[in-house]
């Protein structure tokens, strides 16, 4: 009996553990992530990005002028630099105490060839000099040395140019055969939907976006201007377009807003790698 009640309060806390664990990792997946992005072009490109997550534990800004970038990731409103660096001194603790190691290692090699007798010392000793022992013998063998030397140069150089051809063929072989026994037009379709899929996921509550355009052919700027307002009437965007008929220029400043969650995001993925055709493909690599 008493066996029986252990084993049931393991049971119970186990299914508890198992149900925090489950509930955690749905809080992560549904908890939703916000973010805005603002832009602007104007003889130069800026962008400011920024998303927030877990009631702000967990933010990230990004900030690009002139294709010059520099991020920022706070956890739990610190930089996680300050996280890189202290696991950078826990590798510098690390690999000092490798580098003792070797050190130790390299004392104990110095020792050993400290008290080796070299052959040199050992001819000075017996009256006889390096040059008298065999110079045509240490000729013979620089010779020798450089005619193998050449000899593994070309080798290698031969062996480099059949290791690329065979690459080649082993590409244009897979190529050939993925081609054969895929369908494209299938892999194109499901490639699609999950695009689609995605742009959804990410769902924009505010937008505004600014656009002033011109050429130095006004006719050239009617056309385009004109060829906007038919998109526009398929795909409504609210969008303030100034076309400019007198002077070349292209501005634009946007801001884009909304929200999202990791279970958005990942269900299509899983979707898209699991479909068969693409399985299929992520089997083979």
């Amino acid at each position: 009996m008493i066996l029986l009640e252990i084993l049931k309060i393991i049971v119970i806390v186990l299914l508890v553990l198992v149900g925090i664990i489950i509930a955690l990792i749905l809080f992560l997946l549904l908890m939703n992530i916000k973010f805005r992005v603002k832009g602007k072009y104007d003889n130069g490109f800026d962008m400011n990005l920024y998303a927030e997550y877990i009631f702000k534990l967990v933010m990230f800004k990004f900030d690009m002028k002139n294709e010059n970038g520099k991020y920022q990731l706070l956890i739990m409103g610190t930089d996680h630099e300050i996280w890189k660096r202290r696991r950078e001194k826990l590798k510098k603790k690390f690999s000092k105490k490798k580098k003792q190691k070797k050190k130790d290692m390299q004392n104990t090699e110095d020792i050993e060839e400290s008290v080796d007798i070299s052959e040199e010392d050992i001819c000075e000793s017996v009256g006889i000099s390096e040059e008298d022992t065999d110079k045509s013998e240490k000729s013979k063998k620089g010779i020798n040395r450089e005619k193998e030397s050449i000899k593994d140069i070309r080798d290698e150089k031969i062996e480099f140019v059949k290791e690329k051809i065979e690459y080649m063929k082993e590409k244009y072989r897979k190529t050939k055969s993925f081609l054969q026994e895929n369908d494209i037009k299938e892999i194109v379709k499901l490639t699609k939907e999950l695009l689609i899929r995605l742009i959804k996921a990410f769902n924009i509550k505010k937008y505004d976006i600014y656009l002033k355009f011109g050429s130095n052919d006004p006719s050239q700027t009617g056309i385009i201007y004109g060829g906007i307002c038919v998109v526009n009437t398929f795909i409504p965007i609210r969008a303030k377009i100034v076309p400019d008929f007198k002077n070349e220029v292209f501005e634009t400043d946007f801001t884009v807003e909304g929200n999202t969650n990791l279970f958005k995001l990942i269900v299509p993925l899983v979707r898209y790698a699991l479909a068969k055709p693409i399985f299929k493909i992520i089997k083979e690599l």
